[in-house]
């Protein structure tokens, strides 16, 4: 366990961040989720959030530690934006590209279908 003492002396974060690798791997805690290691090491859950995010908790040693989607709230270890939110955005930005070749296209045609001719 990280005792609080650490924490609250002010010890570097690189420190704590190793106590915590050699917790999770020399005990087997692999699997612990964000809650447990909370619970085990005293740490906060700000430090963990900001560790998966950084990619330092690489999620391939670590498949149950997470941080919250920016867009959603949801846990995920994957980067900034859950899987759901990625693709819901991606879809969005495809109809979006659909839509500006569309209206693209009704405007070349728009000038020649309103414009009038004289007969002088």
């Amino acid at each position: 366990m990280i005792s609080n003492s650490k924490i609250q002396l002010g010890v570097k974060e690189e420190d704590i961040f190793s106590d915590v690798i050699h917790f999770l791997l020399r005990k087997n805690h692999r699997l612990f989720s964000n809650d447990q290691l909370i619970e085990k090491t005293g740490i906060s859950s700000d430090l963990i959030f900001k560790w998966v995010k950084s990619g330092k908790l690489n999620p391939s040693l670590f498949p149950n530690l997470g941080a919250p989607c920016e867009k959603c709230g949801n846990l995920t270890n994957h980067s900034k934006i859950c899987r759901e939110c990625t693709q819901s955005i991606t879809h969005t930005l495809k109809q979006e590209e659909k839509d500006k070749i569309w209206f693209d296209k009704v405007q070349k045609k728009a000038p020649k279908a309103n414009s009038y001719r004289y007969k002088l």
